[in-house]
């Protein structure tokens, strides 16, 4: 791989592959280096690209502190009508089980948006219920009904709510109206066969 870099220093995702194997093998430093070239590029978004994937990489290694800095100076030259620093900021949040940062950022990238992205959405509506906040994510459902009716995620959701709430019965009825449609809905499977055994 390096031979590969070596030979093709600017392409950034073969850096990345690089820096990534670095990281894997405990060369941090080496790992950063690797992106300093694209980090003082005079190209703004080669600049941005590059911060994100440092973000990445931190992640990567379990740093959450350096990865929210980093995604955070992300955000900061983030290039006119892109969200994806806060998305990676929010996902590192959803993926932490923090779910207050991680709504209150979804919600942000929600509200700029012009055209509504209904998975920012969906987002929403998971980190209210996995805050308890049943009536805020019903309120958000009724809103990706209203969008996209019948939604599948939606309904998966809607689900994942009602077991969460103690009431497996209306949650089966949630998962059963989307396995009508698509038998093969591994998330309403899934969740599905607990509801079931909840209820016996």
């Amino acid at each position: 791989l390096l031979p590969l870099y070596q030979k093709n220093p600017d392409d950034i995702g073969v850096a990345d592959t690089l820096a990534h194997l670095y990281s894997e093998t405990q060369k941090t430093n080496d790992a950063l280096t690797i992106y300093e070239r694209f980090l003082e590029s005079k190209d703004a978004s080669v600049r941005f690209d590059a911060t994100l994937r440092v973000g990445e990489l931190y992640q990567s290694m379990n740093q959450m502190d350096k990865a929210a800095q980093t995604y955070q100076e992300a955000i900061n030259m983030e290039p006119a009508g892109s969200d994806q620093g806060e998305r990676r900021l929010a996902d590192m949040y959803f993926d932490n089980d923090d779910m207050d940062n991680a709504e209150k950022l979804y919600q942000q990238i929600y509200d700029k948006q012009t055209t509504k992205d209904i998975l920012v959405l969906r987002r929403i509506v998971e980190t209210e219920i996995r805050s308890n906040k049943f009536s805020a994510a019903d309120k958000s459902l009724a809103v990706v009904f209203k969008q996209n009716p019948g939604d599948e995620a939606g309904l998966v959701l809607q689900g994942f709510s009602y077991l969460k709430q103690g009431h497996p019965a209306d949650a089966l009825k949630s998962f059963n109206s989307v396995l009508d449609k698509n038998p093969n809905n591994l998330d309403a499977l899934h969740y599905r066969a607990y509801a079931r055994l909840t209820l016996q």
